[in-house]
């Protein structure tokens, strides 16, 4: 009986000392978590499967899978909300795949997450829990990367690459030269291959072309870059598994390769080994093409700041309320205010001009960032 006693009374010191705030509860934990949306944000990078956000103050945030150190936060702990990347305080582009890196205010490039490939331009093959600076690379202007690897442009319209692209271009973990480029304007790494805007609006690439993703009207593949057949008024160009999308001077989009899914927007699945207009685009501002895997999808963003996806929907990724596939664009819901927006693995995120996120489609690691595991067929906010 006095040792039931003693229990009792101990258990009732407990829930005193919780209820003084001295022992944390589920209750006060609960509490204390922010569910506000992220605010401050003016710029977006949708990985394979994380999501990062370029904040006002050029700090980074990321959310989603971090197993490979992605999120920059030096754990491997995954976060469905968002977690500041540690050390990045000048940061002014983001680009993210498995890994993610960063361009500074001085024009170092800096990378964090997967590296088994040398994709993090260290000289090593290793991935890292924080950002480490990549090595023998030029003052850069444009970055991009892909699941193997990451290229640069720098400031002299020059083009530099390392990883792992298997085509012979470059292979490695420190950067390489791209040969012949010289008057680069921007770029954009897919799988296993990548394709450079130059300033004349042309746009070269190489690499594989298995689905005619090079967009030279052949499905060889070339260590060297190629011409995409027809483009001559490109603004800019994004890769993605094994589609490519560029935004026209007259504002309307082109893409070329895989189209399993309908990812090339016009009207069919079949394949394209040079540019096809996609259907219905008359006033995009920019494209964005998902990567991956075989089922790829692209969306733009339109003048008065809707946006419209197409491709494969099997986790709500075209944020149209189903999980159809489009082979033609549909109109993201409820999105009215869009200023960017980019289309990961499976997932998409769009920027508002509050400077909010939303993002929708596959969230089994938290890309989302709505502090949920749960895919959603329509856009949510992004909470901190």
């Amino acid at each position: 009986m006095k040792h039931l006693q003693r229990l009792v009374l101990i258990i009732l010191l407990l829930l005193s000392l919780g209820g003084c705030g001295l022992i944390p509860t589920e209750r006060e934990d609960a509490a204390s978590s922010t569910t506000s949306p992220l605010s401050g944000v003016t710029a977006i990078a949708a990985g394979d499967l994380h999501t990062c956000a370029l904040m006002s103050d050029r700090s980074v945030k990321c959310w989603g899978s971090n197993l490979e150190g992605q999120l920059g936060d030096g754990t491997i702990i995954s976060k469905s909300y968002p977690a500041k990347v540690s050390g990045i305080n000048t940061a002014t582009q983001l680009a993210a795949s498995y890994h993610t890196c960063a361009i500074l205010s001085d024009n170092t490039t800096w990378c964090w997450g997967k590296g088994g490939n040398g994709e993090l331009g260290d000289s090593n093959y290793s991935s890292s829990r924080i950002p480490i600076a990549v090595t023998g690379l030029g003052p850069a202007k444009s970055i991009d990367v892909s699941i193997r690897n990451s290229c640069a442009v720098l400031t002299d319209n020059t083009t530099m690459c390392w990883g792992n692209n298997y085509y012979g271009s470059y292979s490695g973990s420190t950067p390489s030269t791209i040969a012949g480029i010289t008057s680069a304007n921007a770029l954009s790494v897919g799988y296993q291959y990548f394709c450079i805007l130059l300033n004349n609006q042309t746009i070269q690439c190489s690499g594989e072309n298995t689905n005619g993703q090079l967009g030279d009207g052949t499905t060889t593949s070339q260590s060297a870059p190629v011409t995409v057949s027809g483009i001559s008024t490109a603004t800019s160009v994004s890769a993605g598994f094994r589609q490519t999308c560029a935004l026209l001077n007259n504002n309307t989009v082109n893409c070329w390769g895989l189209n399993s899914s309908g990812q090339l927007g016009d009207g069919t699945t079949v394949d394209k080994s040079t540019p096809v207009t996609v259907s219905g685009i008359s006033t995009a501002t920019s494209v964005s093409v998902g990567g991956g895997s075989e089922e790829g999808h692209s969306c733009s963003l339109l003048s008065n700041n809707s946006v419209k996806c197409w491709g494969n929907n099997d986790y709500g990724q075209l944020g149209d309320g189903t999980t159809t596939d489009r082979s033609t664009p549909v109109l993201v819901s409820g999105i009215s205010t869009a200023i960017a927006v980019s289309a990961g693995f499976r997932h998409t995120c769009a920027l508002l001009s509050d400077s909010t996120v939303q993002c929708w489609g596959y969230n089994n690691q938290g890309q989302l960032g709505d502090r949920t595991k749960a895919s959603s067929f329509t856009p949510v906010n992004v909470l901190n």
